[in-house]
C-alpha cells in the first residue's frame, strides 16, 4: 500500500489541466459496468420465487396448450451464463400408473447470440436422471395422452437445434407391443455438426427385455424370453447419407428356456451357449436418397458376433436346437442382391438338434458371394475326436438348395462320444476308436435334405461292456480289434442312412445297411452272406467264444433297446468251456441284453443235436443265466466220443474207452455269477434221461442201454469234489444179459453205489476175443462200490455157470474181486471260495508216470476147482502187473482144444489133462521183460484118435525169469494110432526172451521106423525106412547159427494110384548155420533112377529160396492102359517162402523148368468115332464150364517136351505117326490150370479109319498155341478110295432106276475117291468130305457107313439097316472086339461093320480081320456073316515114303464065272511140290 499510494498523491497534488481521455475511459468503464450488471440484476431477478413460480407456470400452460400433456416441475434460470433449468420434471401418465417420464433436471444452455440472430439453437442439453414409463400398443403411446403440432415443410435443410445432448443414468420401463424392456445406466452423448450429421455415444448398463408369445408350433402355449443386454457400448455418426457404426459392442444373455423367471443373468461364462456377444466395427449404412421406399440398404463393414442357436426356436418350429455361433467376418451388401458378399471366420460351439450334438467345436472360412455360401477348411471336434472339410457349398436360393462337401477326413472318433453326441445314450456301454475315416465326397440338397456320400473308415477297439465306459467297476463283454467300414453316407428327412455298408476285419465281413432316425429309432438289416469270426469277439463279457457265424439278421427299435432277429449258421461254434461243433442253423433274437436262440440244430462230428430254445440273459443282475433244452433223439443221435469233443476230455486217456450213442433230452442251466453261483466259477445244471446204443466200456461192448441222470455242478473249480451227481438208473444190456447199477457223487467227491450184472453171455465178452466165441456160459455180479472219485474201492462176487465148449463143459465157477486204492491223493493247488480242494489240471505227464490207484485181488475157482486163483493181484493203471498163484488140477484140455478151430464137434475128439502150477512172482503186462514166472509140469496127456502126445518123468521147472527163459529137459513121446512111436527130447534157454532172443536149444527126434506109416496115412500103400534127425539153434534171431542132420536109409514109398513106386531111397540132409542141404538123394523109379540134388539158404528165422536138381533117366511111365512112355528129364525146381505180409497177397508156389525127352512113346487105345451129318456140319457142342480156383494151385510148371523119334498112335481109328517139331512142346501153367504151346506134325501116309473105309494121310498137323489150357487145332488132309461092284440080277429083284445120277447109278458098279479134310479145335472139329466122282456129302456119309446112297436107300435097299445096326450096336455094348484081340494075339484089329451087298442088293453085316504084318506090310479080310457071304480082302506094302503098291481080292464079281473071284493091283504115288 505504501509503495502504491505515492503516485497518486503526487498526482493529485498536480492537477491542473483535465484528461478527457481519462474522462471518456471511466465513462465507457461506467456503461460496461451498467450492461454488465444488468445480467446480474437479472440472475438476482431469475433467482426470486416469484419468478421461477412464473416461468414454471408459463412453460407448463404453453406444453399443455401445444402437446397436451401435463406436465410438473420447478424452473431454475440463470441470467448468465444463460441456463434454463427444469428440476423434477414429472409427467403424469393417463393410464393411472406411474409417470410416463420423471427427471432429475433438465438443464438447457441457449445460444445467445444465435437467440439474437433469431434461430433457435438451445444449445448445449444435459438430461440428468430421466426414469421413462412407457406402454406402446398398436403403435400408439398408451399411457400418455399428447398431441403434435402440425410440423411445417421447410424449403432448406434445418439445421439441430441444439448443439449437444447429453443424457445421463437414463433409465427406461418401456412395454412395447408385449416386449417389456427395462434398461438401467443409460448414457447418451450427441453432438450436432453444422452439416447436420450427429454424433451419437450410447452406453448402458444391465437391461431387460422380457417378452411373451406363442411358441411356434404350439399356438396354446406361450413362451416367455427374458433376455439381458448386460453392457452396450457404441458410437455411431448419422448424416443424410446414411449411417455409421464406428463401433458397437454388446454384451448380454439369451433367455433359451420358455418358462418364466428364468432370466439368464450376466453372470456367465464365455461358453455358455446363452451368452450374447455383438461387435460392429466401421459399418456403412446406406439409407435411401430422395424419398424412395425403405428397403434392404446397402452396407458394408465388419461384424462380429456369437449368438446361440436355439434362438431360432422363437422364430420357427423346430426340433430343440443347441450350441452357439460365432461370426466374425467383412460383410459388404449392394441392395441389390438376396444376400450379402461376406468373407471371415465361422465358430460354432456344440451345434446340434434334438439332443444330437453335430460338433463340439466348429471352425472354418465363411464366403458369400453370388448368392453362394462356402465354407472352407473347416476343422471341428465330434465325438471326442476331430474331422476336417476342405470345402462345403450351398445354393440356398437354387432349387433344392443343393449341398456339396468334400473330401471330408475323420480322426480318433470315440463310440462312446458319438453315442453321447447324437443324443443315443450319455453313458454308452460300447468302445470304439473310429481310427481314420474319409468322405471322398459328400453332395445332396437341404429342401429336400438328402445328402450322400461315399465313405470309408478304419476303426480298433470295438469293446462291449456290462456297465459305461466311464465307470472304472465296468466289466468286459466282447469286443474285435480292428476292422474297416466301406459303404454310403446319406441324410434323409427321417435320418441318417449308412447304406451298402461292408465292415471287414481280419477274418470278418459284413454287408450291412443301417438307418439312424432322427426320433431316436434305428433299422439295421445285416445281408445274407455276411460271415464273423466269433474269435475276434472273445471273450463274451468273461466267457470265451469262438466259430465262424453266417449271419443273416434284422434289428429295429429305438437306441437304447433295439430288437435283433438273425438268421445264423455257425461253424466249429465254441461257448466258454466246450466246443460245440457246427451250428447248421438257429433262429436268434436278441434285445439288450437277453439272447434267445431257437431251433438250433448243432451238428459235432458223427453227433446231431437239436435244442429247441436257448436262453443266455447277459443282464440278469451280475450274471449270466443261460438256460437251454436238449434233444438227440434225431438220428445220428449224440456220440459220447463227440461230446468229450464238446468238453474237451477228447485227449483224456481216461475217457478213451467209454463210449456209446446217447438219445434223448437234457435241460442246462448254466449260471456265472450272483447269487446262485456262490462258489464264482460258474454252476452248471443238467438233468437228462438218454437211451444208449453201441455202447463201450473199458473194451466192452454193449448192445443198448438207459441212464437218468441229475448233475449240479456247483463248484466247478473243485472238480469232482464240487459236484452233487446223481445216476439216479443204469442200464446196459449185453446178449441176453444186463447190467444195472445205481451211483451218486457228493461234495468232497464221496461215492457210493451199487451195480448187479445177471447173465451176460461169456461168448459176448470182448475181452476174450474171438477165444470167447466157443464158449456157452454167463457171468452174474453183485458190486458195492464206495470211497471216493480219486480213491474208487468196490468188491464184488462173481458167479460163472457151466460153460459149454462145443460138445463139452467145464463146471461153473466162483470169485471173489476186490478193488481197493492205496492212498493216492490228488494234488491240491488251492481252495475254491466254497472251501472245497481245488486239483489242478489234468496231468498228462503224470498220468504217463502211470503210478498205481490200487488194486483188483481176484479169489476163487474156476471150472469147479480145476483152476485155483490165490490171491491173484491186477495193479489198477495203465501198464498193470499181476501177481499170484494159480495151480491146475486135471484141467480138461480135451475141453479147452474145442477151442482150436475144426476141433469141436469133429469124429476124433481131443482128451487129455494138465497138472501144473504157476506162480506169478511178477508179470508186467506190458513189459514182459521183467517177468518173474515159475510154471512146474506135473502131468501132461493128450490123446486124439488114438495119436497121444504124454510127459515122461517129472521135469524141473520152466522158469521165466531176468528176461531169460530156462526149458529143462522135456522128454515127450508121440504115438500113433497104429503104435508107430517117435520119441522127442527138447530143451535148453533163451536169453533177452522178450527183447533180443538168444537161442540155445537142442531137438532130438528118433530113430523113427516109417514101417507102419502105411496105417496113419491112406494115400501110402507101402512105405519102409529109418529115420533120425537132430537139431540145435542158437544165436539170436538176426544171426542164428544151426547145425544138425537126417538120414533116411532103406527107404521105399508106393503112393496109392501111383503106377510106379520109389524104391531104394536113400537121403542125407545136412543143417550148417547158412543153409540147409540135401547132400545126396537117390531112388528107383519104373526101371530108370532118379538122383536129386538141392539146397535152402537160411538167414535167422528166414527161408532164402530153395533150388533143387531133378535127373532121371531112363523112367518108364504106364500112364494108362494102352498108353506107355519112357523118358529122360533134367528138371530144376524152385521155392521161395514167403518173406512178408505184402507177398501173401500172391502165394509162392513151387516153380518147376526143365526139359523132358521122350525116348518112346506109344499110345493103343481104342478111340470111339461115330462119324454123323451133325459132326461133318460142326454142329453145336456141349458147353464145358471150367472152375478155377487159386488158392488150390500147389505147383506151377513151365517145361519143354522133345522126342527125337516120332510118337506112335495105333488102334482101331488111327495108325499115324506124329513128330514134335523144334524148338519141342512148351508145357506150362499150374496144376490145375496149364496150356501148350507148340506143333505136332502127323507124318504122311498115317491111317485113318472111318468105318470099313481107310484114309491115308497126305498131311497134317496139330497146334498148341493156349498156355492157359491144353486146345489143339486140327488140320488134317487124307484121302481114300471107295469100289463097289455091279450085280448081277437076283430073283425078284426089283427093276433098276433110271435116274442119270451119279447116286442113282450107283448100283451098276462104280469107284470113288474120297476126300476128308478135317479142321478146327477140339470143341468144334469139322469134317468135310469130297469125292470124286461127286457126291454130295450126305451121300458120302451114307455110303461109307451104310454102303448106300441117298437115293438107294429112298428106293426101298435099306429094309436090313435095323439088322445091321443091330449088330454094331451089340458089338460096341458087348465089348466082343477087345475079346477076340485080347485071346488071340495075332490079330491087331476086329471089329463088327456093315457094307453093301451087291448080291442082294442091300447093306449086310461083315466082320473084319486085320494085321500089321511088319512095319510096311498090312493086310486086312472083311467078309459078311450071312448066307451070302462076301469076301474082300486087301494088302498093302509100303515101298517108301512116297510110293505104295495095294493088292485087293473079292468074290463079288460073278460075271467072268471064276471060280476065282476078282483080283486087283494098285500103285500109288505121291508128288510133292515146294
Amino acid at each position: 500500500m505504501v509503495s502504491g499510494s505515492a503516485p497518486t498523491n503526487k498526482r493529485t497534488r498536480k492537477r491542473g489541466r483535465r484528461d478527457v481521455g481519462r474522462a471518456f475511459a471511466v465513462a465507457l468503464c461506467v456503461l460496461f459496468a451498467l450492461v454488465g450488471a444488468i445480467p446480474l440484476v437479472l440472475g438476482a431477478l431469475v433467482r426470486t420465487g416469484t419468478v421461477r413460480a412464473w416461468a414454471a407456470r408459463e412453460t407448463a400452460a404453453l406444453v399443455q396448450r401445444e402437446l397436451g400433456v401435463v406436465a410438473r416441475y420447478r424452473v431454475a434460470v440463470q441470467a448468465w451464463p444463460m441456463a434454463i433449468d427444469l428440476e423434477d420434471v414429472v409427467v403424469d401418465a393417463t393410464d393411472g400408473g406411474a409417470p410416463v417420464l420423471a427427471v432429475e433436471r433438465i438443464s438447457v444452455r441457449p445460444r445467445v447470440f444465435s437467440l439474437l440472430d433469431g434461430e433457435l439453437d438451445v444449445g448445449e442439453v444435459e438430461v440428468l436422471g430421466p426414469r421413462i414409463r412407457a406402454v406402446v400398443e398398436g403403435g400408439a403411446l398408451k399411457n400418455l395422452v399428447y398431441k403434435l403440432p402440425a410440423s411445417q415443410p421447410s424449403a432448406a435443410k434445418a439445421r439441430a437445434p441444439f448443439s449437444s445432448l447429453a443424457v445421463t443414468d437414463a433409465r427406461i420401463d418401456a412395454l412395447v407391443e408385449g416386449v417389456h424392456v427395462v434398461t438401467s445406466e443409460v448414457d447418451v452423448d450427441v453432438s450436432a455438426e453444422d452439416d447436420g450429421a450427429f454424433e451419437i455415444a450410447l452406453r448402458a448398463g444391465k437391461s431387460t427385455i422380457v417378452r411373451t408369445h406363442p411358441m411356434p408350433g404350439r399356438p396354446d402355449e406361450d413362451m416367455v424370453d427374458e433376455d439381458v443386454i448386460c453392457r452396450l457400448d457404441t458410437r455411431v455418426r448419422v448424416d443424410a447419407e446414411g449411417l455409421l457404426v464406428r463401433r458397437l459392442r454388446l454384451l448380454g444373455a439369451a433367455d433359451l428356456d420358455p418358462d418364466a423367471e428364468t432370466s439368464p443373468g450376466c453372470e456367465l461364462a464365455r461358453e455358455d451357449w446363452r451368452s450374447v456377444e455383438l461387435e460392429l466395427g466401421a459399418l456403412r449404412v446406406e439409407l435411401p436418397k430422395g424419398g424412395a421406399p425403405l428397403a434392404v440398404p446397402a452396407f458394408r463393414g465388419r461384424v462380429r458376433t456369437r449368438l446361440p442357436v436355439p434362438l431360432a426356436h422363437r422364430f420357427v418350429d423346430t426340433p430343440w436346437l443347441t450350441g452357439a455361433v460365432d461370426l466374425d467376418v467383412e460383410v459388404e451388401h449392394d441392395g441389390k442382391s438376396t444376400l450379402p458378399r461376406v468373407a471371415g471366420r465361422i465358430e460354432a460351439d456344440r451345434p446340434g438338434l434334438s439332443g444330437k450334438v453335430f460338433a463340439t467345436t466348429f471352425e472354418g472360412e465363411l464366403s458369400i458371394a453370388e448368392d453362394v455360401v462356402r465354407v472352407s477348411k473347416i476343422e471341428l471336434t465330434w465325438a471326442d475326436g476331430t474331422a476336417k472339410i476342405a470345402d462345403v457349398k450351398i445354393e440356398p436360393f437354387a432349387p433344392g438348395a443343393p449341398l456339396t462337401a468334400g473330401p471330408i477326413e475323420v480322426r480318433d472318433l470315440q463310440f462312446p462320444g458319438l453315442l453321447r453326441d447324437l443324443g443315443v445314450h450319455p453313458q454308452a456301454h460300447v468302445a470304439w476308436h473310429l481310427e481314420r475315416g474319409r468322405f471322398e465326397r459328400f453332395t445332396g440338397t437341404l429342401s429336400p435334405l438328402s445328402l450322400d456320400g461315399p465313405m470309408e473308415i478304419t476303426t480298433r477297439d470295438f469293446e462291449v461292456f456290462d456297465k459305461p465306459t466311464t465307470d472304472p467297476a465296468r466289466g468286459h463283454m466282447m469286443g474285435v480289434a480292428e476292422g474297416t467300414l466301406r459303404g454310403f453316407f446319406r441324410v434323409r428327412p427321417t435320418g441318417i442312412v449308412l447304406d451298402d455298408v461292408a465292415i471287414e476285419t481280419p477274418k470278418s465281413e459284413l454287408h450291412t445297411t443301417v438307418k439312424l432316425f432322427f426320433r431316436s429309432y434305428l433299422d439295421i438289416e445285416i445281408a445274407k452272406g455276411s460271415h464273423v469270426d466269433l474269435s475276434e469277439l472273445s471273450p463274451l463279457r468273461n466267457i470265451p467264444i469262438a466259430g465262424i457265424a453266417d449271419v443273416a439278421a434284422v434289428a429295429r427299435g429305438p437306441f437304447t433297446r433295439p430288437k435283433v432277429e438273425a438268421d445264423v449258421a455257425i461253424k466249429g461254434f465254441e461257448f466258454a468251456a466246450f466246443s460245440f461243433g457246427d451250428v447248421e442253423s438257429a433262429r436268434v433274437f436278441f434285445e439288450p441284453f437277453d439272447l434267445r436262440l431257437a431251433d438250433v440244430h448243432v451238428r459235432k462230428g458223427e453227433s446231431k443235436i437239436r435244442a429247441p430254445e436257448v436262453h443266455v440273459d447277459f443282464d440278469a443282475g451280475p450274471n449270466v443265466v443261460v438256460d437251454a433244452e436238449l434233444d438227440t433223439q434225431s438220428a445220428p443221435h449224440l456220440w459220447l466220443h463227440d461230446f468229450y469233443r464238446i468238453v474237451h476230455l477228447d485227449d483224456d486217456p481216461r475217457f478213451a474207452e467209454i463210449d456209446g450213442n446217447a438219445s434223448g433230452t437234457a435241460r442246462v442251466h448254466f449260471v456265472v455269477g450272483g447269487p446262485e453261483d456262490r462258489c464264482g466259477a460258474g454252476r452248471l445244471r443238467v438233468k437228462t434221461k438218454m437211451h444208449l446204443e453201441e455202447v463201450a466200456l473199458f473194451g466192452e461192448k454193449y448192445s443198448d442201454g438207459d441212464v437218468d441222470v441229475d448233475l449240479d455242478w456247483e463248484d466247478r473249480e473243485a472238480g469232482a469234489a464240487g459236484m452233487n451227481l446223481d445216476v439216479h438208473a443204469a442200464s446196459l444190456r449185453k446178449g441176453t444179459g444186463s447190467l444195472l447199477a445205481t451211483v451218486s457223487v457228493r461234495p468232497g467227491g464221496r461215492v457210493s453205489g451199487q451195480a448187479i450184472a445177471t447173465g451176460i453171455p461169456i461168448d459176448h465178452l470182448d475181452a476174450l476175443g474171438r477165444m470167447g466165441k466157443p464158449l456157452d456160459g454167463s457171468i452174474s455180479a453183485i458190486a458195492n462200490i464206495s470211497g471216493t472219485v480219486s480213491q474208487l474201492e468196490a468188491q464184488a462176487d462173481v458167479q460163472i455157470s457151466p460153460i459149454r465148449i462145443g460138445p463139452s463143459s467145464l463146471p461153473s465157477s466162483q470169485l471173489r474181486v476186490l478193488m481197493g486204492s492205496e492212498g493216492t491223493q490228488v494234488k491240491t493247488v488251492g481252495w475254491t471260495r466254497c472251501g472245497n480242494p481245488r486239483s489242478g489240471p489234468f496231468d498228462r505227464a503224470e498220468y504217463d508216470r502211470d503210478t498205481s490207484a490200487g488194486t483188483f485181488r481176484v479169489d476163487g475157482m474156476l471150472a469147479g476147482g480145476q483152476l485155483a486163483l490165490s490171491d491173484v493181484r491186477i495193479t489198477r493203471q495203465k501198464h498193470k502187473v499181476v501177481t499170484g498163484k494159480l495151480t491146475t488140477r486135471g484141467l480138461d484140455l480135451g475141453t479147452l482144444a474145442n477151442l482150436i478151430p475144426g476141433v469141436a464137434f469133429s469124429a476124433t475128439p481131443p482128451h487129455g489133462s494138465l497138472d501144473a502150477a504157476l506162480e506169478i512172482r511178477r508179470l508186467p503186462l506190458d513189459d514182459l521183460a521183467k517177468s518173474d514166472v515159475i510154471v512146474t509140469l506135473t502131468g501132461l496127456d493128450l490123446d486124439r484118435g488114438g495119436r497121444r502126445v504124454s510127459l515122461q518123468g517129472t521135469p524141473g521147472p520152466i522158469v521165466v525169469q531176468n528176461n531169460t527163459l530156462v526149458l529143462p529137459d522135456l522128454e515127450l513121446v508121440v504115438q500113433s494110432g497104429s503104435g508107430l512111436s517117435a520119441p522127442i527130447a527138447l530143451g535148453g534157454r533163451v536169453q533177452r526172451l522178450v527183447t533180443t532172443p538168444e537161442f540155445d536149444v537142442g531137438l532130438r527126434v528118433g530113430p523113427l521106423d516109417l514101417g507102419r506109416l502105411s496105417a496113419d496115412m491112406q494115400q501110402v500103400s507101402r512105405a519102409r525106412g529109418s529115420l533120425e534127425a537132430n537139431l540145435r539153434v542158437q544165436g539170436t534171431t538176426n544171426a542164428l547159427r544151426y547145425g544138425g542132420s537126417a538120414r533116411l536109409r532103406g527107404g521105399e514109398l508106393a503112393l496109392r494110384g501111383m503106377p510106379v513106386s520109389l524104391d531104394d531111397i536113400e537121403v542125407d540132409v545136412a543143417v550148417t548155420n547158412s543153409e540147409v542141404r540135401i547132400l545126396r538123394g537117390a531112388a528107383k523109379v519104373g526101371g530108370g533112377e532118379v538122383s536129386l540134388t538141392g539146397r535152402m539158404p537160411i538167414r535167422g528165422f528166414e527161408l532164402g529160396t530153395a533150388e533143387a536138381s531133378i535127373l532121371a533117366r531112363g523112367v518108364k511111365m504106364p500112364l494108362g492102359e494102352g498108353i506107355n512112355l519112357t523118358a529122360d528129364a533134367d528138371l530144376s525146381a524152385t521155392f521161395r517162402p514167403f518173406t512178408s505180409d505184402e507177398e501173401r497177397a500172391e502165394r509162392n508156389l513151387p516153380e518147376v523148368k526143365g526139359t523132358v525127352s521122350l525116348t518112346s512113346f506109344t499110345y493103343s487105345r481104342p478111340i470111339a468115332l461115330s462119324l454123323d451129318l451133325n459132326q461133318l456140319a460142326g454142329g453145336p457142342k456141349r458147353t464145358a464150364v471150367e472152375t478155377y480156383d487159386p488158392k488150390n494151385d500147389a505147383l506151377r510148371f513151365d517145361v519143354n517136351v522133345v522126342s527125337p523119334r516120332p510118337m506112335r498112335f495105333s488102334n482101331g481109328l488111327v495108325d499115324m505117326l506124329l513128330e514134335v517139331t523144334p524148338p519141342g512142346l512148351a508145357l506150362s501153367g499150374t496144376n490145375q490150370r496149364y496150356g501148350a504151346r507148340g506143333n505136332l506134325r502127323i507124318l504122311p501116309d498115317s491111317k485113318l479109319r472111318l468105318r470099313n473105309s481107310e484114309f491115308t494121310v497126305r498131311e497134317g498137323s496139330v497146334r498148341f498155341d493156349d498156355p492157359l489150357r491144353l486146345s489143339p487145332r486140327i488140320d488134317l488132309r487124307a484121302q481114300t478110295e471107295y469100289r463097289r461092284y455091279a450085280a448081277t440080277s437076283a430073283p425078284g429083284a426089283a427093276p433098276a432106276d433110271t435116274s442119270t445120277s451119279a447116286a442113282a447109278t450107283a448100283t451098276l458098279g462104280q469107284q470113288w475117291r474120297i476126300n476128308l479134310y478135317a479142321h478146327g479145335n477140339q470143341e468144334n472139329v469139322k469134317l468135310d468130305l469130297t469125292s470124286d466122282p461127286p457126291l454130295g456129302q450126305e451121300d458120302i456119309v451114307l455110303l461109307l457107313t451104310l454102303g448106300l446112297t441117298r437115293a438107294e436107300m429112298d428106293r426101298g435097299l435099306a429094309s436090313s439097316l435095323g439088322e445091321t445096326v443091330g449088330l454094331e450096336a451089340l458089338a460096341a455094348l458087348t465089348g466082343a472086339d477087345k475079346a477076340v484081340k485080347t485071346i488071340v494075339p495075332l490079330i491087331d484089329e476086329f471089329r463088327f461093320g456093315t457094307s453093301y451087298s451087291s448080291r442082294t442088293g442091300r447093306t449086310e453085316p461083315t466082320v473084319t480081320l486085320g494085321k500089321r504084318i511088319t512095319e510096311d506090310v498090312r493086310a486086312t479080310v472083311t467078309t459078311g456073316i450071312t448066307e451070302n457071304r462076301e469076301v474082300r480082302s486087301s494088302i498093302e506094302w509100303r515101298l517108301g515114303k512116297r510110293v505104295i503098291v495095294q493088292g485087293a481080292y473079292d468074290n463079288t464079281n460073278d460075271v467072268s464065272s471064276s471060280p476065282l473071284g476078282n483080283l486087283g493091283a494098285d500103285l500109288r504115288w505121291r508128288l510133292e511140290f515146294e
